[in-house]
């Protein structure tokens, strides 16, 4: 039997009972209406969603009588009350899911108990444990408060669990002090008829399941609901969306960081790929594990560079092992190093790496799985008994935080036990589910399916039972001031806000939330700051924001921590370091005028201390330093600008006055502005002057080059003495061409990956000329010697515009004959640009499950149109072909991307339908110029056909595979 037939199997029974139940009962029958007394009433309509319950003017359901529909054992079936679940109606579901952030308050839930209408203990336990966890709870508040229209079919999920939340009375009384007024127990039919709808939960197959993993694929299941919104809303507005990833590995960013000892931390970031929900805000954390390779046994002085992944978690999974006695030796046993065999060295020697993963981020609620239940070869799966200790307050140790997040962890990360699901009995098969929930700041409730117990104190909840052992524990984050709020740091409200902000003529304010790992690191350095700036009058201040949502809402704040410069109440970016010397800084530079005047005495100490420093040798009645000044205003955060009226100094500088001079401090450079001063002029010349005639492109780095606006010419190197063999060869083109192309070293030992990108093979030394402008790149040919010669001439091609970029490609299809035009880089703009035809093209990953989910429809589409001559249905693996065009709106940012290349005109136009023949079809007669009306009778789009919408992340959701409960 199904997991479907099963659930629709309860289910008949349980109504049948039910009925029995009603034709059985005298007194029940006495009491109900009879024919003469009233109309027959009609059966309870089911709710097609619970956004249509919120609208005005009593939209929605009739439930007048559904609160006299008696389940088993009393228990009354879902019943949901117009007046109470009204909303207020001011916003959209996306609007919502945006604005919403953590807060550690929800309404006063009364306890309800759950009918266990057959082996759904399982469910019941989380729903509860869910129900009380107070950022979830609130969010789901939020929501049905602040939306008041229609959901579509993509977000079954969210309905239910609103529509099972309104099940629930609110009451801030203790329930010990009134018991008495327990509600019938009821079954959450709304929350079972939502997860039939969802195909993974089909693996649930109606015996006795396991908590943690339907707990996972709910969660998840919300996780995507609200991505699949938030992704469509991008797509129809066209904002910036994730980035395009061809498969699990290349979808993770990619850099270095300093690291110990100044040594490269090569990084791979797998975590922002991950679309920012609600879910993510309460339950995401973030790993960090690091792969250390130690120098080789030969002698070799050179060894690998760190390499760390970042990776996002939900909870995490602890192992119980004869070592593990506690929650705390549980999380010791997951962040010790690991030495694992089968490395090899730079130089080819095997050698052994130490592997050890850390905290890099830690969620508002912290969840953790106590991994009971294993596989054994001979017995198959079984339960390890074992008590495990967990504190009722959880203090991180610095030793489970990466470096990055330790020190502010160490201050202020405690969590405080509010809930725990047990699992009882001694097999991995069978047995029952539990929990004990926190309901408030210190009364504990045990849940067992419609039985709610009032427990003494927490030392019920953590004391060791034989019939019962601790499966998932809930830790909250325990709120705490951090140490910014003193006295040299205001804190602001709403009531204070626009007051204070008004009357500062300089001051920095930091929007923040107490759980937020980034903002606990932040802290000191932050009060540091601003006890510094105290004596330069220039004021810190902080606004909580789970304590002032709204206000922060109003402020666009978006993250943890947001940093804005005000001024007599206008607002900044802040663009500076968050190091207390960086803070003080920058706010000290914006105290100055952008367009300071230098003492003479001053000069060298500003050209040597400022890494790039403009000077302006100008009277400041000059028209000149009016343009100096336009430009150090709008580049100031980025360089260091000043002017002197000595000719004096000119003339010793070797500046003709007036004139302007940037130098570098990083290697000794200057060079002198000639030309008409205007402030396009000035302003290329400061962003083209401002990297080295010759550096490093690194990193650290990277950002002052995309900055500069100029094509970079990339170097790439593997040792130290290439490097210094190609600086005599290439300094004198770096310096002939600097205005045009900057030329930087890059080496192709930390940053291999690039080059791939590029298309080069690894083969060194190696050159190239990358614009992030126009998203083009020219390849000098490996097979060409690489010489002072050999690059002037290449480089000088490119200023002159003599070459054509290289684009990575497939061969040109010998047959191309199919409904859907098999479409590779070489003849793109050909085909794509042909102006007598509209061109729709897919643009794909072969790892792409949505991809191939899509594909099915792609192709009956490409059938349908295949004798049109003016519209043409194309795909192209965008993994092994380039797009070789520079037009913005020919942007892939994410899998399956499907764009219309209109007839005529050429525009762009982004496909945002779902995966049906239909949907397709429509999209063409709307937006196409040459579309020939296609008989397209009998294509229908289907009711629940979901909406499409670009993942950048297909095979691997919001919580790493390697986490994922696989014991059962």
């Amino acid at each position: 039997m199904s997991t479907l037939e099963f659930w629709k199997e309860q289910h008949r029974e349980y109504r049948r009972r039910k009925q029995a139940k009603a034709s059985d009962s005298t007194i029940i029958e006495e009491s109900l209406p009879t024919a003469t007394d009233q109309p027959e009433s009609k059966p309870k309509p089911k709710p097609f969603n619970w956004a249509a319950l919120l609208k005005p003017n009593g939209a929605g359901v009739n439930t007048a009588t559904a609160g006299n529909a008696h389940g088993v054992n009393g228990a009354v079936a879902n019943s949901v009350d117009n007046k109470t679940i009204q909303g207020r109606g001011f916003g959209s579901l996306e609007d919502a899911l945006i604005r919403w952030k953590v807060v550690f308050s929800a309404p006063p839930i009364w306890p309800r108990g759950l009918v266990n209408t057959g082996n759904m203990c399982f469910m019941n336990v989380v729903l509860q444990a869910l129900l009380y966890c107070k950022p979830f709870c609130n969010m789901l508040w939020s929501i049905k408060e602040n939306v008041a229209f229609s959901f579509n079919t993509s977000t079954p999920l969210l309905e239910a669990l609103i529509q099972y939340m309104h099940e629930f009375k609110h009451n801030k009384a203790r329930l010990s002090q009134q018991q008495d007024e327990l509600e019938e127990p009821f079954v959450p039919e709304n929350v079972y008829e939502a997860l039939w709808k969802k195909n993974v939960f089909q693996t649930l197959r109606g015996q006795q399941e396991d908590a943690q993993e339907f707990m996972n694929y709910l969660i998840n299941g919300i996780h995507e609901e609200m991505a699949g919104v938030l992704q469509m809303r991008h797509r129809q507005k066209g904002a910036e969306q994730v980035p395009a990833s061809d498969s699990q590995e290349n979808s993770s960013t990619e850099w270095v960081e300093v690291g110990p000892n100044n040594r490269a931390i090569l990084m791979r970031d797998g975590s922002d790929s991950t679309t920012r929900t609600p879910i993510t805000q309460i339950f995401g954390g973030v790993l960090r594990s690091t792969l250390t390779m130690p120098y080789p046994a030969s002698g070799h002085k050179i060894r690998a560079p760190q390499s760390s992944s970042r990776e996002p978690f939900q909870w995490l999974a602890l192992a119980i092992s004869e070592d593990v006695d506690s929650v705390e030796d549980g999380l010791d046993q997951l962040m010790a190093p690991e030495i694992i065999d089968g490395y090899r060295s730079l130089q080819g020697e095997p050698v052994s790496v130490t592997k050890q993963t850390l905290l890099e981020q830690v969620p508002p609620v912290l969840v953790f799985h106590l991994k009971r239940f294993v596989f054994c070869a001979n017995e198959g799966v079984q339960k390890i008994g074992k008590f495990v200790e967990y504190p009722p307050v959880l203090s991180l140790s610095p030793k489970w935080l990466a470096k990055a997040s330790a020190a502010g962890a160490r201050r202020n990360s405690q969590y405080r036990l509010s809930g725990v699901i047990y699992h009882h009995g001694v097999n991995a098969t069978g047995g029952h589910y539990t929990c004990d929930i926190l309901r408030s700041a210190d009364e504990w409730l045990r849940f067992d399916d419609v039985s709610i117990e009032c427990l003494d104190s927490i030392d019920d909840v953590l004391e060791e039972k034989d019939d019962r052992t601790a499966y998932i524990l809930f830790y909250c984050f325990s709120q705490k001031r951090t140490g910014a709020a003193k006295s040299d740091v205001t804190v602001l409200n709403a009531s204070n806000f626009n007051k204070w902000t008004s009357a500062q003529n300089l001051a920095l304010v930091e929007f923040m939330a107490p759980w937020c790992m980034f903002c606990q690191s932040l802290a000191p350095a932050y009060q540091a700051a601003g006890t510094a700036l105290k004596k330069d009058k220039i004021p810190l201040a902080i606004v909580d924001c789970t304590v002032d949502d709204n206000l922060c809402d109003l402020m666009n704040v978006d993250g943890y921590p947001t940093l804005k410069v005000v001024s007599k109440g206008a607002f900044a970016p802040y663009n500076g370091t968050r190091e207390e010397s960086g803070i003080i800084s920058y706010m000290l530079k914006h105290k100055q005028p952008p367009l300071p005047e230098i003492p003479a005495a001053k000069l060298e100490e500003f050209k040597e201390t400022h890494g790039t420093a403009v000077v302006g040798y100008l009277e400041s009645s000059s028209s000149a330093f009016g343009t100096l000044e336009e430009i150090a205003r709008e580049l100031r955060d980025q360089h260091s600008f000043g002017y002197t009226p000595s000719k004096k100094l000119a003339k010793q500088q070797g500046v003709p006055a007036p004139g302007i001079a940037i130098y570098n401090s990083d290697n000794h450079d200057f060079e002198v502005f000639t030309g008409q001063v205007t402030p396009e002029a000035v302003r290329q010349f400061v962003k083209s002057v401002s990297v080295p005639v010759l550096g490093e492109l690194s990193s650290q780095t990277f950002k002052s080059y995309i900055n500069s606006d100029i094509p970079i010419g990339l170097i790439f190197y593997n040792s130290e003495a290439s490097r210094k063999e190609l600086e005599k060869m290439l300094f004198p083109v770096a310096k002939e061409f600097r205005r045009a192309v900057s030329m930087a070293f890059v080496d192709a030992r930390i940053y291999s990956r690039h080059a791939r990108m590029l298309d080069l093979k690894p083969q060194w030394p190696s050159f190239a000329i990358q614009s992030m402008a126009t998203r083009t790149k020219y390849l000098f040919s490996q097979n060409m010697k690489i010489s002072e010669t050999n690059i002037r001439k290449f480089v000088s091609s490119f200023v002159e515009g003599k070459l054509l970029p290289d684009y990575k490609s497939e061969p040109i299809p010998s047959k191309n004959d199919g409904g859907v035009f098999d479409l590779v880089a070489k003849q793109f703009n050909d085909i794509v640009f042909d102006p007598t035809k509209d061109v729709l093209i897919m643009f794909y990953s072969p790892a792409c499950i949505h991809c191939r989910r899509m594909a099915p429809a792609y192709e009956e589409l490409g059938e349908k149109l295949k004798g049109s001559n003016g519209v043409l249905i194309a795909k192209m693996d965008a993994t092994i072909n380039d797009i070789p065009t520079s037009d913005p709106n020919m942007e892939i940012s994410g899998y399956p991307t499907i764009l219309l290349v209109r007839a005529n005109d050429n525009k762009v136009i982004s496909y945002s339908g779902d995966r049906s023949v239909r949907s397709f079809i429509d999209f063409l007669k709307l937006n196409a110029i040459r579309f020939d009306n296609v008989q397209d009778d009998g294509v229908e789009k289907a009711a629940s056909d979901p909406a499409y919408v670009p993942m950048s992340n297909h095979d691997i959701g919001f919580t790493p595979k390697e986490t994922r409960h696989i014991e059962l």
